[in-house]
């Protein structure tokens, strides 16, 4: 009969033999400060980003030395935030790293199905979560990562979801703005505006054309051309050229769109009634 002592030394043996087995075939462990870097890149380094995702069109990003541009699967400025979110990989680092040999990539998400990542020449492998810690497997050529799970949900935005979220370029100066009610324009004596009633003070007409210059969308997406769209303000730039955009809105919801373009901004109802698109 084992006693009760005899079955705690047992215990206790498995899990020293288990240590020790972890320890000699489980991932490469090193403390904090000795992690390992993924690349040898840094984030400020990548210029050109690729991800590859199984049905879907690859999106393909292009730094031009100011901001982040989308070259494929469509032209447009993009979101920085998921843009500098997919550089930042370059400079990840774990304490947790397996030899790619030691793992069967299929089980953690990294055979034929799995979204690749391309940073510069940098060939990354996104697999799954592993639950436990919260962590991602990230294979970089013979060895595999994980690491703490913060760019995922980028790479699983729509293709839509990487364009900008202004629908204007900060470099643009807009000197006009016409909507059906209101035309205002700034002149080397100041704001002008039509009709006078429209605004009590030159400071809340600049507060007014401020806050077209800074619209923010929640969301983009590919324009539904299917709703009813209405008109909402031709934007006049400083380099002569204009911008014709319309709006919609749908159960408490408002998006702006330009009908050259493809894309729709959804807009906060707030920001939609200090347009002037919607009664305060």
């Amino acid at each position: 009969m084992v006693t009760r002592a005899g079955r705690q030394l047992a215990i206790l043996l498995t899990m020293t033999i288990g240590l020790a087995l972890f320890a000699a075939y489980g991932p490469h462990s090193k403390p904090g400060p000795d992690a390992e870097r993924l690349t040898t890149l840094l984030p400020t380094q990548i210029t050109q980003i690729r991800l590859e995702r199984p049905g879907r069109d690859p999106i393909a990003l292009k730094h031009d030395g100011n901001k982040w541009r989308v070259t494929a699967p469509i032209l447009a400025r993009a979101n920085p935030i998921r843009a500098d979110a997919l550089a930042s990989l370059a400079g990840a680092s774990s304490n947790v790293v397996y030899a790619r040999a030691d793992v069967k990539a299929k089980a953690l998400g990294l055979g034929a199905t799995a979204l690749v990542l391309r940073l510069n020449d940098t060939i990354l492998r996104i697999g799954t979560r592993e639950e436990v810690r919260g962590l991602r497997y990230v294979q970089n050529a013979g060895r595999v990562f994980l690491l703490q799970d913060r760019f995922y949900h980028h790479m699983s935005a729509t293709t839509a979801g990487y364009v900008n979220l202004a629908p204007f370029d900060d470099a643009k100066r807009i000197v006009s703005i016409k909507t059906p009610e209101i035309s205002l324009e700034s002149a080397a004596s100041g704001l002008l505006w039509q009709p006078r009633s429209a605004f009590p003070s030159a400071d809340q007409a600049a507060t007014w054309l401020a806050t077209w210059r800074n619209i923010s969308a929640l969301a983009v997406s590919f324009t539904d051309y299917s709703a009813k769209w209405h008109p909402a303000a031709t934007v006049i730039f400083e380099t002569g050229k204009s911008e014709r955009f319309v709006y919609r809105s749908e159960q408490g919801r408002v998006w702006i769109a330009r009908p050259e373009t493809d894309f729709q901004y959804e807009i906060p109802t707030s920001r939609a009634k200090a347009l002037g698109l919607l009664k305060p």
